[in-house]
């Protein structure tokens, strides 16, 4: 079977079974809290000001913040949430497995 079939099936198959775990739920309002967080700190790092973050039922959300105007710190406000999101979920498998090793 073709490679990129094969990994189109998984992600299909992975995708399909995500909604069928109980709790996805309290794990997509995490990563949405992380993913805002992420732009909530750059925010401030960039001397700017976190006015208020939303998360909303649908497992949607905003960060309202102000920043000083021109330069490079609102798109690397903006790159911050996904950055985040992913640096958490890597944070995450690195526990898991340490702890995992340290198990036996």
């Amino acid at each position: 079977m073709n490679k990129w079939l094969k990994a189109m099936l998984f992600l299909v198959g992975a995708a399909f079974l995500t909604r069928l775990i109980p709790f996805s739920s309290w794990f997509r309002i995490l990563d949405t809290m992380i993913h805002e967080l992420g732009h909530a700190m750059m925010t401030l790092l960039m001397s700017g000001k976190v006015l208020s973050i939303e998360l909303n039922p649908d497992h949607s959300g905003v960060t309202y913040s102000m920043l000083a105007s021109g330069g490079w710190s609102p798109i690397i406000v903006s790159l911050a949430g996904y950055t985040s999101a992913s640096l958490f979920a890597i944070l995450m498998f690195y526990i898991y497995n340490k702890k995992k090793q340290a198990g036996g």
